[in-house]
């Protein structure tokens, strides 16, 4: 499940003709989902001088309406302040007055083309801290640098000499989102001591990633990084176990397809697993269930320059042809310096995914850890 909002320039450097090509591509992308409730939602907003919700992410319920809905929206005219925009974008696009949901993903996709009036820098810096990742598409006379400001990574940015090309940049865009690899997605979450045994789906009790599942199949070796320090207690890294079982629950796991790894630290790193252990659920679920819990302090930089250096190769199980992603878990404050694993996780191409659980959790860190 995944929420999408496209933000339209309706700009009068734009014009019907290319407006409605930029419509069609929209309804093309929208195409390669499955539209539902419990699936994809989709919005649209517009914009130019002033910016115009056109519906919501719970306005329509399949395909079919979708597609009329996006046909019926009315080409605006006006100046271009796409940072105007983006901060309507992080205030109101993804309310669940607007039919956001909490515990999926938030995408935006943004697509202009020409320079904004007003500055895009800083309200993009707000709009990606508060957990939308951003999608940039410049078509014609755009802005590189300001597309650049407002992309997440180098990733989700695409360009293109004209509205007759928008195509060439609607692949890379559905696949990007599909997978939901980027490494501007930080995830907070709250412990407590829940009186059940199951992992909750609803604060505050415990909550991991629920259904950060992408809505495809595409392979990706994947490997969790476990916080096993003494601050997280016995009891609570079951739950985390538990959660983490949870999740590669709802992936394709075989060799061919999704790979998965855990590797725990606390004062040190230890590796439980390598990627090509396991070759199917029932097998990978047994191992993450056997795991011993450590407990120790809490070494975070040292436990990402571990999985950088280590958990991707070639004898650990890593394929060079699929994507790389580190899910991090940790309750607390890192003894060590992690701003330096987080770089070289980003130069190596490995998405990171922060969860941080309860109120030690730094959030400044994860921040670091995760973009």
């Amino acid at each position: 499940p995944i929420d999408i909002i496209f933000m339209l320039d309706g700009s009068g450097s734009v014009g019907p003709d290319n407006f409605n090509k930029m419509k069609e591509f929209v309804k093309k992308t929208v195409g390669g989902y499955l539209i539902g409730p419990s699936n994809t939602r989709v919005a649209v907003m517009q914009y130019s001088s002033s910016v115009r919700q056109e519906f919501a992410l719970d306005a329509f319920n399949t395909l079919e309406d979708l597609l009329v809905g996006i046909e019926e929206i009315r080409y605006m005219r006006g100046g271009t302040r796409t940072g105007k925009a983006l901060t309507r974008l992080r205030r109101q696009g993804f309310l669940e007055s607007n039919g956001a949901r909490k515990n999926v993903p938030h995408v935006a996709v943004i697509v202009t083309d020409g320079r904004s009036s007003d500055s895009v820098d800083q309200a993009a810096l707000e709009t990606r801290q508060s957990g939308i990742v951003l999608y940039a598409v410049g078509v014609g006379n755009y802005d590189l640098g300001q597309l650049t400001d407002i992309a997440s990574t180098n990733e989700t940015l695409g360009v293109v000499d004209n509205f007759n090309l928008l195509d060439d940049v609607r692949n890379s865009l559905l696949s990007s989102v599909c997978s939901v690899l980027n490494d501007n997605f930080l995830t907070t979450l709250t412990i407590q001591d829940c009186n059940s045994d199951h992992i909750s789906i609803t604060m505050p009790c415990y909550t991991l990633l629920e259904k950060v599942t992408p809505p495809c199949n595409n392979p990706v070796d994947i490997v969790f990084v476990l916080d096993g320090s003494g601050s997280v207690g016995r009891r609570n890294f079951e739950k985390v176990q538990a959660g983490v079982k949870k999740i590669v629950g709802d992936f394709n796991i075989a060799l061919d397809s999704t790979r998965v790894g855990v590797v725990q630290y606390s004062s040190i790193v230890r590796q439980e697993f390598a990627l090509d252990t396991f070759s199917n659920l029932q097998g990978l679920e047994s191992g993450i269930q056997s795991i011993p819990y450590m407990a120790g302090g809490t070494r975070t930089g040292a436990a990402m320059e571990y999985a950088i250096q280590n958990s991707f190769t070639s004898a650990n199980g890593a394929r060079p042809d699929v994507g790389h992603v580190i899910v991090l878990v940790t309750d607390g404050r890192s003894y060590d310096d992690v701003s330096q694993a987080s770089q070289k996780a980003k130069q190596a191409g490995i998405v990171v995914f922060a969860v941080g659980i309860g109120d030690g959790a730094v959030e400044s860190q994860l921040n670091q850890i995760a973009s």
